[in-house]
This record gives C-alpha cells, sequence and structure tokens, in this order.
C-alpha cells in the first residue's frame, strides 16, 4: 500500500501540478488560448506547427499550459530603444 501512496505522490508533483502538488493544473486549448491572446486560432496554429510556442500533445489534441505560456510571452518581450539612439537612426 505505501508503494501506492508514493506512486501517487509522485503522479502529482509533476511540471503539471500545483505548487502543493495536490490537484493538476488547468491546460487551455486552442480557442482559449487566441481568446487570451487576444489572435486567431488559425495564428495560434502557426505558432505551434512552428514550433514557436510552448504545448502539450495528448494524443491528437493540442494544449497550453498558462504557467509556460506567460514564461513564454515574457520571453517574447521587445524592450524600447532609448530615445538616444532611435535618433541616430533615424537620422541615417
Amino acid at each position: 500500500m505505501a508503494s501506492m501512496d508514493t506512486a501517487t505522490a509522485t503522479m502529482n508533483t509533476g511540471p503539471l501540478s500545483d505548487r502543493a502538488g495536490v490537484r493538476p493544473l488547468a491546460l487551455v486549448d486552442r480557442d482559449e488560448l487566441a481568446a487570451r491572446l487576444g489572435v486567431s486560432e488559425r495564428f495560434v496554429r502557426r505558432l505551434v506547427e512552428e514550433r514557436r510556442i510552448p504545448y502539450l500533445k495528448l494524443g491528437r489534441f493540442v494544449r497550453f499550459d498558462p504557467v509556460e505560456i506567460d514564461r513564454w510571452l515574457m520571453s517574447q518581450r521587445v524592450e524600447p530603444r532609448s530615445a538616444v539612439v532611435a535618433l541616430r537612426r533615424h537620422r541615417r
């Protein structure tokens, strides 16, 4: 019986579990992700096809971990140029 409890505990502490290790995190599908990002479903499909966005493949289903999507979004952030650099490039 102890091995069963250990196996259950191990299953609930993977990357898709919350910090308490009790319940799995909710994954979102393509439609939900498109709505969240404010883009079309077709654009999300293209990101997946080009492997430009983190996703999980569950059989024939594609799902997204909201935590991974948040990390990916932060990695896509483009910082603004300083005003001096922008003016120099404009004058060329």
